[in-house]
């Protein structure tokens, strides 16, 4: 009995464990997004994920909060009451009373409807269905007793939620949270075009984040929230090897260990072996649980790449990636791929690079991809070169002359734009095998692509 008690203490200690570890990786990657993904003026949202702030615009009918009557866009109310309990105690003869208290969730509701938000440049609709509002100013939250409340908000919150029944006693207390007209608030989500014409910001598929914390104070705000779950974890994974250690010196001073009258069990295989670790890392990437899918990750990125299993460890990431409908799994498997150097991993980049719309992915991606100096990698960089001109600019450049033949494909592309950077490309990367392409795009009907291109006819033909 007292066996099964200590591993019971020690399965609760690990998953407490594990999930203040995935709390601090969560924290983490969320201070890492609000970090990477930049505030786009609103006049130049063109689908995607991206990040805005602005103000709330008073809508042509905007809604009250229930209890404060404030005009809003959105308000999330909860309301919960105290139940006592008289108990009576009997104390060295003395008679007293206790009252316990018990909260009871009364009433959680949140309300929201579209509105717009506004910058210097211009204005965005959002849509809070299935959004993730997180409101820490104090003038926006309003908390108290029912019983303060005065007559009119009580008539008005009876009438709102009939089928409740409030009492109105200092037993009930509320909590109110809203956006307003004017507030000034950040909002993350997917951006893609209303009925009306007009850009629209929704979940899209994930999370729609609005807040009226500014980047700095959310970023700081999860680096604490993460700090502190790492810390959490450490003191857990702490205690959990002090209750295992008790368990264990328990047990043997009891007698559980074998004696002369028990046979002795010769374990020849020992302690699993790295590549037995391997095997099962991966196939832990096929469970249906996140958290032991993340955890399969975060122990392949730690464990020290085998190079015999390199194509094993490959194919199974690369599937990983094409299956996987998170982000942030397949970000840490491609980590995980260039860390153990594994063939495919371009490959996992390039058809990740075909399908993610998310502007961020896209970024570190064509940044990743820059370090393979392969021309199917500059092939492929080309091909979604309007995407992210900059930053596959950039990458064409690191890669160096291999990346050659794939940047003599935009002096036939149809932006002016883009003929005019495949020469400026070409004046790092080009060597003589590209005089005949240039020597055509000096003929080119635009006069500025046609002079672009005789500096750097001029710069290559002395390579």
């Amino acid at each position: 009995m007292f066996l099964a008690v200590v591993i019971l203490l020690i399965v609760i200690g690990l998953i407490a464990t594990m999930v203040l570890f995935y709390s601090s990786n969560y924290f983490r990657l969320r201070a890492r997004m609000y970090e990477r993904l930049p505030t786009t003026p609103i006049a130049e949202l063109d689908g995607g994920r991206a990040k805005v702030i602005g103000r709330v615009v008073e809508p042509p009918k905007s809604m009250a909060s229930p209890i404060t009557g404030k005009k809003c866009v959105y308000f999330r109310l909860t309301i919960e009451k105290k139940e006592q309990k008289q108990e009576n105690l009997f104390v060295s003869s003395h008679k007293g009373i206790r009252l316990d208290a018990a909260t009871e969730l009364v009433l959680e509701d949140a309300r929201a409807i579209r509105f717009m938000v506004e910058d210097d440049t211009g204005k965005v609709e959002v849509e809070l269905a299935k959004a993730d509002v997180e409101i820490v100013g104090e003038e926006r939250i309003a908390q108290g007793a029912l019983k303060d409340c005065k007559e009119p908000f009580r008539d008005r919150l009876s009438k709102l939620y009939s089928n409740q029944t409030f009492q109105f006693t200092r037993l009930e207390s509320y909590e109110e949270i809203t956006i307003r007209p004017g507030d000034e608030v950040m909002v993350i989500g997917r951006v893609r075009k209303s009925d009306n014409g007009t850009p629209l910001m929704t979940s899209g598929g994930s999370i729609l984040t609005i807040s009226d914390e500014l980047d700095e104070e959310r970023i700081v705000r999860c680096q604490q929230h993460s700090k502190q779950s790492v810390i959490g974890a450490g003191i857990m994974a702490c205690v959990t090897v002090l209750v295992g250690a008790i368990g264990v010196v328990m047990y043997v001073r009891d007698g559980g260990t074998p004696s002369r009258n028990r046979p002795v069990v010769n374990n020849s295989r020992g302690n699993p072996s790295q590549s037995d670790t391997i095997s099962v890392i991966l196939s832990e990437l096929n469970e249906e649980h996140q958290g032991i899918r993340h955890i399969a990750l975060q122990k392949l990125l730690s464990t020290p790449p085998e190079p015999n299993r390199r194509k094993e460890v490959g194919d199974s990431l690369e599937a990983f990636v094409r299956t996987s409908k998170d982000p942030n799994e397949q970000l840490s498997a491609l980590i995980a791929m260039d860390r153990w150097k594994v063939p495919n991993a371009p490959d996992a980049m390039i058809w990740l690079l075909g399908t993610e719309s998310e502007v961020n992915m896209r970024d570190g991606l064509i940044q990743m991809l820059g370090q393979y100096k392969e021309e199917r990698v500059a092939e492929a960089l080309v091909a979604n070169y309007s995407n992210n001109r900059q930053r596959t600019r950039l990458a064409l450049i690191q890669m160096g002359r291999v990346a050659e033949p794939a940047v003599q494909k935009l002096l036939q592309h149809s932006a002016v734009d883009v003929r005019i950077e495949g020469c400026t490309i070409l004046r790092s990367v080009g060597t003589k095998a590209s005089v005949p392409a240039l020597e055509e795009a000096t003929r080119d009907s635009n006069p500025g692509v046609a002079t672009s291109a005789q500096t750097t006819l001029r710069i290559v033909s002395n390579r």
